[in-house]
């Protein structure tokens, strides 16, 4: 198996949106201080708890989750060996998201009360299917700022940072 097969295996397995619940779920309860910017609140926590234990989805407008590939710009290599803490971010409508980083992939889950997407154009459908964007290690500073820290503190990196220097 290469592995572009591996990539799609992994994806397709996190093609489920109770599973990027229960990771934001998880995430909410976890006293691990890399994910200290999840605050679910008690409304939404209670809410994705019983999607979680129910099974059942509700709209793909509600809590939508998309994804972007991470790439290394200089290889073309998928950044599947890299985890950054997530972030609580505030989108350009006004709503909140959590962006996490893992499995080589940027996936972005909203939580708002008043999200509410026209349509599903792009964010992951209860069929499994989500349109991809491309995201690039080189433009991402928190990265940048990783690997700085990494070089300095350790001697070895992971495998896609020790192909050619990034900095």
């Amino acid at each position: 198996m290469n592995s572009s097969e591996e990539l799609k295996i992994g994806i397709c397995k996190l093609c489920e949106k109770e599973k990027h619940l229960s990771i934001l779920w998880r995430a909410h309860h976890s006293m691990n201080a890399m994910f200290e910017a999840v605050d679910l609140g008690a409304k939404h926590e209670k809410l994705i708890r019983e999607m979680i234990l129910t099974q059942i989805p509700r709209e793909e407008t509600d809590y939508p989750v998309f994804g972007s590939f991470y790439f290394r710009k200089a290889t073309g290599e998928v950044m599947d060996d890299v985890m950054i803490n997530p972030l609580k971010v505030k989108t350009v409508d006004g709503h909140f998201a959590y962006r996490f980083l893992f499995g080589g992939v940027v996936w972005w889950i909203g939580v708002s009360s008043h999200i509410r997407l026209e349509k599903n154009t792009d964010s992951l459908t209860k069929d499994g299917r989500m349109i991809f964007r491309k995201t690039y290690l080189e433009e991402d500073p928190r990265i940048l700022e990783l690997v700085e820290n990494w070089s300095q503190k350790f001697r070895e990196l992971p495998k896609s940072l020790m192909k050619e220097s990034v900095l």
